[in-house]
C-alpha cells in the first residue's frame, strides 16, 4: 500500500463489455520447482520499477481503463476477480496467451508471475496499450473481448464453448471454498488438458 496522487485510476469498476482484454507480462525468468511462482526479478533486475510505471502512463492517456494484477489466483482466477464486479464475461483464447517457451500452458494459467497484468483497452486503443510494453521488451497481447455474459469460456470446436459462471465461482469463496481451483479445472478441461497438478491441489484442499 502507498499514498500518492494519480490523475487516473485503473479500477475494475471501469471494466465494460466491448473492451479488449490484454495480458501484459514478463516472460524472462524461471518457475520455482516447488510452487507455481514465476520470478522475473533476477532476469529484469533494475528494469522492473520502470516496467510498473507503464501502468499510470496508460491510465492517463486512456489507452487502458481497467486493470488487475495476476495474483496467486493465477491468470484465470484473477480474470474472474476482474470480471466479478460488473458481472462481465469473456471467451479467452488460451492459444494467444503470452507465456514462456519452457512453461506448459496448464502450469502457466495457474502460476503466480512476478510481473503480469490483465488490461482492459477501449475500442481503438489496443495498439496504444500494447506498444509501451513491447518497447520495453515485455509481452502484451489481446486475448479476449469482454461481454455481459457473466461467463468465462474457452472455444473448443466452433461453435462449442466451454464456460463457467464467474459470479457463482467467486461467491463460492465466501462459503470457505477454493473457487479458483474449480475455475482452473473447468478451463483446463475446456482446452483439452488433463492431469493439472496445481489445479488438482487447489481442489483437493477446498473446503
Amino acid at each position: 500500500f502507498g499514498l500518492g496522487r494519480a490523475g487516473a485510476l485503473l479500477s475494475v469498476r471501469a471494466a465494460a463489455a466491448g473492451q479488449t482484454l490484454l495480458v501484459a507480462c514478463c516472460l524472462d525468468g524461471t518457475m520455482r520447482p516447488d510452487f507455481p511462482f514465476f520470478s522475473s526479478i533476477a532476469a529484469r533486475g533494475g528494469l522492473v520499477a520502470d516496467d510498473v510505471r507503464l501502468l499510470p502512463g496508460l491510465a492517463e492517456t486512456g489507452a487502458c481503463v481497467a486493470a488487475k494484477d495476476v495474483s496467486m489466483a493465477g491468470l484465470l482466477g484473477s480474470l474472474a476477480m476482474l470480471l466479478e464486479y460488473g458481472r462481465l464475461g469473456a471467451t479467452v483464447d488460451l492459444d494467444a496467451l503470452p507465456r514462456p517457451a519452457d512453461v506448459p500452458l496448464p502450469q502457466w494459467v495457474v502460476a503466480f508471475p512476478a510481473f503480469s497484468f490483465l488490461l482492459c483497452a477501449p475500442a481503438g486503443r489496443v495498439e496504444d496499450c500494447r506498444r509501451p510494453f513491447r518497447e520495453r521488451g515485455l509481452s502484451c497481447e489481446p486475448v479476449a473481448v469482454l461481454d455481459g455474459s457473466g461467463l468465462v469460456g474457452h472455444p473448443l470446436r466452433e461453435p462449442e464453448v466451454r464456460q463457467i459462471r464467474v459470479v457463482g465461482a467467486v461467491r463460492a469463496r465466501a462459503r470457505g471454498q477454493q473457487h479458483v481451483g474449480r475455475l482452473h479445472v473447468a478451463m483446463d478441461e475446456a482446452a483439452g488438458v488433463r492431469g493439472i497438478q496445481g489445479a488438482r491441489h487447489l481442489c483437493e484442499h477446498s473446503g
